[in-house]
C-alpha cells in the first residue's frame, strides 16, 4: 500500500505494525443512546482491541448542506466547513465513548501515545495542511477515513453504518448510495474495506437545528502543517 505527498511535504509516517485498522463512525449513528455499548461489543465479538476512530461529521454536516443554500457559499466552503465540525465530532465521540483523542498531525509523524487500545483520531489540522481531497460534496468522511487509511499505510477499514452493504457487494465502491462518490477512487492497494451495520433499533428523535449568521469559513493554510499538534 502506498500514499503520494505532494512535492516538498514531509512523508507520512508507516503505521502499519503499529495500527490493526482503522474504523469510520457514520454520524447517522451519534444519536443512538448505547453507541458506546454498541461498539464495545462489535470490539469484543471482533477481537478489535485496538485501533484509530474517525467520527463522521454527524448531524451539523447535514446543517451545513442546508445552510449552502441559504448562505451562498461555493462548495469549497462548505466542504472546509463540514471539516472544521468533524473536529466537534471527534470530542462529543470521544467523551461519550470514554476514549483518548489524538491529532492526525501527530500520528502523521509517528507520535503515538502511551498504552493500548482505541483513539478517537481528530483529522481536521491534517486535512487542512496537506488539502489531500476533493473541496466539494463528493468527499465525506467515508472517503477521509480511507485515504488516512492508505496515507499511513493501515490495511483494514472498516465503515460503520446505519444500514448493510446492498447484495450483491463485492466493494464499498459499488454502492454509491452507502459511501460518497469519491470513495471508490481510494480503494485498492492491499486495503480491505468491511461495511458493519451497527444500527438495530428504531431510531431517536434528533434534536431541532438552529440556524445562525452566514460567514465564510477560513480556507486551509499550510503554516498549520506543525503547528503544535
Amino acid at each position: 500500500m502506498s500514499a503520494s505527498s505532494p512535492r516538498g511535504e514531509r512523508p507520512a509516517a508507516d503505521l502499519s505494525k503499529r495500527v490493526p485498522m482503522i474504523a469510520k463512525l457514520g454520524g447517522s449513528l451519534f444519536e443512538l443512546r448505547d453507541l458506546r455499548e454498541r461498539v464495545e461489543r462489535w470490539q469484543t465479538d471482533a477481537s478489535a482491541a485496538e485501533g484509530l476512530l474517525l467520527a463522521g461529521g454527524g448531524p451539523r454536516v447535514d446543517d451545513v448542506r442546508l445552510d449552502q443554500v441559504r448562505c451562498g457559499w461555493t462548495d469549497a466552503e462548505a466542504h472546509w466547513r463540514a471539516i472544521d465540525l468533524m473536529s466537534l465530532a471527534a470530542a462529543e465521540v470521544a467523551s461519550r465513548l470514554q476514549l483518548p483523542r489524538i491529532d492526525a498531525r501527530r500520528l502523521d509523524r509517528g507520535v503515538w501515545p502511551e498504552g493500548e487500545g482505541w483513539q478517537v483520531v481528530d483529522a481536521t489540522g491534517l486535512l487542512r495542511s496537506v488539502d489531500p481531497l476533493p473541496r466539494d460534496w463528493s468527499v465525506t468522511s467515508d472517503s477521509i477515513a480511507a485515504w488516512l487509511a492508505r496515507r499511513w499505510r493501515i490495511g483494514r477499514l472498516v465503515l460503520f453504518k446505519s444500514r448493510p452493504a446492498a447484495a450483491p457487494f463485492a466493494s464499498p465502491g459499488d454502492d454509491t448510495t452507502l459511501v460518497d462518490r469519491h470513495f471508490a477512487t481510494l480503494l485498492g492497494d492491499g486495503l480491505s474495506v468491511e461495511v458493519v451495520d451497527l444500527r438495530s433499533e428504531p431510531t431517536i428523535a434528533s434534536e431541532a437545528r438552529a440556524e445562525f449568521p452566514c460567514s465564510t469559513p477560513e480556507p486551509p493554510s499550510r503554516r498549520t502543517a506543525d503547528s503544535g499538534a
